[in-house]
């Protein structure tokens, strides 16, 4: 897949306009604002699972082994089942704590509300011109450029499938905050 995504040209971005630069920049920032929440969602469900089972093992070990010292049995199995079981949940707990699904989630969702505020200032640079179809002044799009490097060079990376994926996702711009509601309200007369 990889071999054939490099035969792919690659497509620059060459504005006419300022107008045409923020919203490229303000394109570029809703995706990476939605991978990275996309992330963050992953990582987190990923903790909670694996921590749970990394949890229900080490009981299950603990009892077991606890069960057998109390019994005046011996068993092979139970003891093999014991350690099993024991290995298992320190393995997991091991990856877990290796991993760090909490901690790396934790630095997605703040790249993705870093990518947010950027959105805000597109937004209010937007609705504050005197003209709507006019140009972006040079001071907003160096403010937004700004901003944009600065949230790029703290931004985790994230992993190509989910970028591949939100490059390939369609998408089109919008003027009022109605049209951007995926799922207006029957209110709404639509």
């Amino acid at each position: 897949m990889l071999w054939r995504e490099r035969r792919k040209p690659i497509k620059v971005f060459e504005p006419d306009t300022s107008q045409q630069t923020a919203q490229g920049w303000a394109l570029h920032t809703t995706r990476r604002r939605r991978i990275h929440e996309a992330e963050a969602r992953v990582l987190d469900l990923l903790r909670y699972w694996l921590g749970t089972v990394s949890a229900t093992l080490a009981a299950v070990a603990g009892t077991s082994a606890f069960a057998a010292w109390q019994s005046n049995t011996e068993s092979i199995v139970a003891g093999v089942g014991t350690a099993v079981v024991g290995v298992g949940a320190a393995v997991l707990g091991s990856a877990l704590t290796f991993l760090d699904f909490g901690g790396r989630a934790e630095v997605h969702r703040r790249a993705a509300t870093r990518y947010k505020d950027i959105l805000r200032e597109f937004e209010e640079d937007c609705g504050l011109r005197p003209d709507p179809a006019g140009a972006i002044d040079k001071e907003h799009l160096d403010t937004l450029r700004k901003l944009l490097a600065e949230a790029d060079e703290a931004a985790p990376v994230v992993p190509l499938r989910r970028g591949n994926n939100a490059e390939k996702q369609p998408f089109c711009f919008v003027r009022t905050a109605k049209e951007l509601a995926p799922n207006r309200s029957p209110e709404c007369g639509e």
